[in-house]
């Protein structure tokens, strides 16, 4: 279901090996759930503001599953539906499986016949690969990403955020009441400031009543990545020495500090999931971007491919 990641374990500093990724505890949890965990997400990520999508050949209406607004690519999106299994692969260097879907022209409101392919990839140097392919018949939009929630302690039953975050990016989205993006604001001297590693404790204690923090229950954010050939993200457990290492060629990255993760329920091993206690980074371009940004917008054309990636490099 939603060719998910449902594990990754892998050892600390002393040997022990836990699963640092949020599972589930069931199917019905992956099909019907909204935490969307490990999923892959689209065909667009983020919200669509109204459920009205322009694009050169006018305005498409979608179907809106929160509230006035379509979310993730509507009731119908990737990470609640079954992919088929391409193809599985081992050799020398890696090992992995490519899912593949197809979504008919109109689906959920969207044009194009669009043929969709997610190849994961892991190296024997700890590097888990995650590839985005795909093509369409009409323009079209387009934004897939991965929501897998990392706690580097395997603990989902805490808050995360003694861990030690550091991100590629000098701006910021400011969101909504919605969670869309409205204005871009400097991080610098604000709780969104991750250029430097820092602590999440630290970040949100440095301003606990702003009102982007209150209107996510943390972070629910987009970042504009530097394009400086340095990771997007680092993220580092001092007590276990995991590091969690993000890299990809999306120009933005929301992260998502779990804030609304309370009454998911249970992993599968059998932990109380409570809020925050696990980090989404969703590499992707920018939500809402056809409403945004109009002509500049990077839409998929016929006869083009789209073809994005985003690695997790464990250490």
């Amino acid at each position: 279901m939603g060719a998910c990641i449902v594990f990754a374990r892998t050892p600390d500093c002393y040997g022990i090996i836990r699963n640092i990724a949020l599972s589930l505890q069931n199917y019905c949890n992956y099909k019907e759930g909204v935490t969307y965990a490990g999923a892959t997400i689209g065909p667009v990520a983020g919200r669509i503001r109204g459920g009205l999508l322009r694009l050169p050949d006018g305005v498409h209406i979608l179907p809106k599953n929160e509230g006035k607004n379509t979310l993730h690519g509507g009731p119908e999106n990737l990470a609640h539906t079954l992919w088929d299994v391409s193809k599985t692969f081992c050799n020398d260097h890696e090992v992995g499986i490519v899912f593949k879907k197809h979504l008919w022209d109109g689906q959920n409101g969207f044009p194009g016949e669009r043929d969709i392919s997610v190849r994961y990839s892991l190296s024997c140097k700890n590097i888990l690969t995650i590839q985005y392919t795909a093509t369409t018949d009409k323009v079209t939009w387009l934004n897939l990403t991965n929501h897998t929630y990392w706690n580097l302690t395997g603990n989902f039953s805490k808050p995360a955020h003694r861990q030690i975050l550091q991100i590629n990016a000098n701006q910021v989205y400011y969101n909504d009441d919605s969670h869309l993006p409205i204005y871009l604001k400097e991080v610098k001297n604000s709780p969104f400031d991750f250029t430097s590693p820092r602590s999440v404790a630290n970040a949100l204690r440095s301003n606990p009543t702003h009102k982007q923090l209150r209107n996510a229950l943390g972070y629910n954010n987009i970042y504009v990545l530097q394009n400086n050939l340095k990771p997007a993200v680092i993220l580092a457990d001092p007590v276990s020495g995991r590091c969690l290492t993000v890299a990809t060629d999306y120009p933005n990255l929301l992260f998502y500090s779990g804030g609304y993760l309370d009454g998911a329920g249970y992993t599968l091993d059998g932990q109380k999931i409570n809020a925050s206690s696990a980090y989404a980074f969703e590499a992707q371009y920018l939500p809402d971007a056809p409403n945004r940004m109009g002509i500049y917008a990077p839409l998929l054309q016929p006869g083009e491919v789209y073809h994005k990636a985003i690695t997790f490099h464990f250490n």
